[in-house]
């Protein structure tokens, strides 16, 4: 039977929408009927957008400054979609599935152009003495193979762009088969500030230009990618900020090699729990060395950009719930559907028939399965996982905005926090408090913080509740405080940095006020969190 990429790609929207809804459904079950997603990050972003929309301050709270988001892009989308519909909680998810859908709709468009065909007819396999089409059943499989339901949930820019990179990758490739247009390089402008990691995207492609020798094109992209970061970087820094977002300068390690090789050991140990991606990075090597031509180059392009990833995992590395690293992935996948009608053989057997048919349908068939295998592991991660975050963010954010919406706390997960609040966060981590990030860059993470060096941040900003995880910090930092209470999830955390929050006040006085408010609001907790008060009788 004859599929066009349209036929193909409707096969996949509907999957896709039906397998969210039920993903959607679960998670309402676990959360009390509240829409949660998997991260507390997204909740920066819609905190970011409220900020700007409220004061035109860039930060997490009106008049201070601090460029949380690594993704100015998605900040501005959500800003814009903010303005026009309001504050919604729904309003990533809505955003998300919109390019899910898109993504969806380039990889198989993409998958056409690559072939040169707008129609092919695809053959069937046998499975249990029936024939089965092959393409439809991948067409149904692609959003889980894509992980677009897992990054859905998550609720940031990931789909955005793992859309972007592919619509990108085609464009590029129609041009050196031809010659090169304008969409690549406009692409090229906007991926940075989707995700930084799109500069390993910007240079592999470089390389394959000068490999075609298209010099100009080569150049051109790493103009047009590096002068918006660039431009960025020095106005941020001119405001007081560093160069990069403070999420990127949070999670970048310092220069010693101690901690390089940490961050790299790693980012190389969680590639044992991402088969599909080492299956795709082995793929390219063989395809590479056995064939030639556009399909050759693509595999010799994914391979370059998860080099990269590696190497420069110090700002990013392997992620929860396969987020940073899933745009390699998709790649790898869309030049695997797409190869065979590109190559040209190098390597044919000894009896004349192509490579390609001995082994590569196995092997297609072999990576849906692995695929759908470890992206269901995720796939149940991400779901799970937002009832982390209700339990614990979301339930401190709801205390904040109870008890303390016009005052002053101080966090390490800003999130939900932030956006519930209407008064001044200080946050821990640096990511939304510039001033914090500054005092921790001269340690080498959150435990070499002191009373010392904080403390002044802490007063200049008020705190009528502290909120940490005590694991993440020294006790040089929290002994002089009064420990008031603890929040205990009730099994280990799939997201959250600890299972347990604790909660102190700067002196007796607001101690003393802030166990009071927590044991009124205690009986809205959700009857799974523990509670503990170490300077009275534990409640539950």
């Amino acid at each position: 039977m004859i599929y066009t990429w349209a036929q193909l790609f409707r096969i996949s929207a509907f999957a896709y929408l039906i397998l969210l809804a039920l993903l959607v459904c679960v998670s309402l079950a676990l959360n009390e009927q509240t829409l949660v997603y998997s991260l507390d990050d997204p909740y920066i972003h819609l905190s970011l957008a409220r900020t700007w929309l409220r004061s035109h301050t860039i930060g997490i709270s009106p008049g201070q400054f601090a460029p949380a988001s690594s993704s100015p892009a998605w900040t501005l989308l959500l800003t814009t979609c903010t303005w026009l519909v309001g504050l919604h909680d729904w309003v990533p998810l809505a955003l998300n599935v919109v390019c899910a859908l898109a993504t969806l709709a380039v990889f198989w468009w993409g998958r056409a152009q690559l072939r040169g065909i707008d129609r092919d007819e695809e053959p069937a396999f046998t499975r249990f003495g029936a024939a089965v089409p092959r393409w439809p059943l991948i067409a149904a499989a692609l959003p889980i193979l894509l992980n677009l339901l897992g990054l859905t949930l998550c609720g940031m820019e990931h789909v955005l762009h793992a859309a972007l990179v592919l619509a990108f990758t085609v464009t590029l490739w129609r041009g050196l088969a031809s010659s090169i247009r304008l969409a690549p390089f406009l692409l090229a402008v906007v991926l940075p500030l989707v995700r930084l990691e799109s500069m390993f995207v910007i240079a592999a492609a470089a390389l394959i230009s000068l490999r075609h020798r298209k010099w100009f094109t080569a150049i051109g992209l790493l103009a047009c990618a590096g002068l918006p970061v660039l431009m960025l970087g020095v106005w941020t820094h001119a405001h007081g900020a560093f160069f990069l977002p403070n999420p990127i300068v949070a999670k970048a390690v310092p220069p010693q090699l101690d901690a390089l090789l940490s961050k790299w050991g790693y980012t190389l140990l969680g590639l044992l729990v991402h088969p599909l991606l080492v299956v795709i990075l082995g793929w390219s090597l063989v395809y590479r060395r056995n064939h030639a031509g556009l399909a050759a180059d693509g595999f010799l392009f994914c391979f370059v950009i998860a080099a990269l990833h590696v190497v420069l995992s110090t700002v990013g590395g392997i992620g929860l719930i396969d987020r940073y690293e899933t745009y390699v992935v998709d790649l790898g996948l869309l030049f695997v559907f797409s190869s065979d009608r590109q190559a040209i053989a190098t390597a044919p057997s000894s009896d004349g028939v192509p490579l390609r048919s001995r082994w590569t349908a196995k092997f297609e068939r072999g990576l849906v399965f692995a695929g759908l295998l470890e992206r269901l592991c995720l796939l149940g991660t991400a779901t799970f996982a937002t009832n982390d975050i209700y339990e614990q963010q979301y339930q401190t954010a709801r205390f904040v905005q109870q008890e303390f919406l016009h005052g002053s706390v101080a966090v390490n997960d800003i999130g939900l926090v932030s956006l519930r609040s209407e008064g001044t966060i200080t946050d821990l981590a640096g990511l939304g408090s510039t001033d914090v990030l500054r005092a921790l860059r001269h340690g080498t993470d959150t435990r070499d913080l002191s009373l010392a060096a904080l403390g002044p941040i802490v007063e200049r900003n008020g705190a009528d509740m502290i909120a940490i995880y005590t694991a993440w910090f020294s006790p040089r930092l929290y002994a002089h405080w009064q420990h008031v209470a603890s929040w205990s999830l009730p099994r280990p955390p799939i997201v959250v940095g600890d299972a347990r929050v604790d909660f102190f006040a700067p002196d007796v006085r607001r101690a003393r006020e802030l166990e009071r408010r927590m044991r009124a609001f205690e009986p809205q907790l959700p009857k799974n969190v523990r509670v503990a008060y170490p300077r009275g009788d534990d409640a539950r």
